[in-house]
This record gives C-alpha cells, structure tokens and sequence, in this order.
C-alpha cells in the first residue's frame, strides 16, 4: 500500500515499509524498515530488500497494476491491487 509519502509491503511472512520520494514518473525509496521473522522461504522478503534500492521509475499498466522498474529492464516489482 502506498499511503501519503509511505508504502507499506507485507508479503506472506514479513513486511517491509517506509518512505519514497516520487517525482513524475520518478520513484525512490530511501528509507526502508524490514520485519526479520523467520520463515520457511524467504525468496519473497530477500528480493524485495535487494531490488528496492535499484528501483528507478514507475508506471501504471491500469488501475489495479503498478510497476517498479530497476536500473536494468529485466528488473522490475509488479504490484496488484487485492481486494480485501
């Protein structure tokens, strides 16, 4: 979720949160607060932490779609809306 200038990512184990600066089509997010829960597989929580700091724009495919796209073009976060 992305609240004011704060997001907010729980994935099935643990969340990670805090700040980005958004300027146009520009995306940053230089500070971030990771929960450190132990879990069974952590792939979800180690990517994420590896692929914000290289985050660079985003985009909106459609209204339920946003895309974080890295430095290189091969790297990106899709984001879906879930409907609770």
């Amino acid at each position: 979720t992305f609240e004011g200038n704060g997001f907010n990512i729980q994935t099935n184990c643990n969340m990670i949160q805090g700040e980005y600066t958004l300027l146009g089509d520009s995306i940053s997010f230089p500070l971030t607060l990771t929960t450190e829960m132990a879990c069974d597989n952590m792939a979800t929580e180690d990517a994420l932490r590896k692929m914000l700091p290289d985050i660079v724009t985003i985009s909106m495919d459609n209204d339920s779609t946003m895309r974080l796209n890295g430095s290189k073009p091969s790297e990106y976060i899709l984001l879906t809306k879930q409907d609770r």
